[in-house]
């Protein structure tokens, strides 16, 4: 039995930064949509719906900081190589991107309102378009 050729990790990147990019974008979708139906009422302390937008931010610019700490590739690097060594830290900046766009969403939810999950999914699309894989590696 042959054994299946490996993964490029170049190609591993592109897939999980799309598989992290797409839920919170299609959870934020659903929630405007919820929110502008009126089918949830607001609940809650708004005071923990701001928490939960700032956490959200928070966890959004710590994964930024991430982000900006991973080493440029060098002159004459392979991508595969690269992101065999940077692999770890991009998914961790993504990671924490998307968990922040999480918590926004669920604050608009909590409080019934369109205004903190279209902060999140705003800056969370603006970041992972930032910090998608070709721009990380330079190309």
């Amino acid at each position: 039995m042959a054994t299946p050729a490996p993964v490029s990790p170049a190609r591993t990147a592109r897939i999980i930064h799309v598989a992290l990019a797409i839920p919170p974008i299609v959870f934020g979708s659903v929630i405007a949509i919820l929110v502008a139906r009126g089918e949830f009422p607001p609940a809650g302390n708004p005071m923990v719906h701001f928490a939960l937008v700032g956490v959200g931010l928070f966890l959004m610019l710590a994964g930024t900081l991430v982000a900006f700490r991973i080493p440029p590739r060098t002159g004459g690097e392979t991508p595969d190589a690269y992101w065999g060594r940077s692999f770890p830290r991009a998914v961790v900046a993504w990671a924490m991107m998307e968990g922040g766009a999480f918590l926004t969403g669920f604050a608009g939810l909590f409080a019934g309102t369109l205004f903190y999950p279209v902060i999140g999914m705003v800056a969370f699309a603006a970041l992972m378009l930032g910090f998608n894989p070709a721009r990380i590696s330079g190309g």
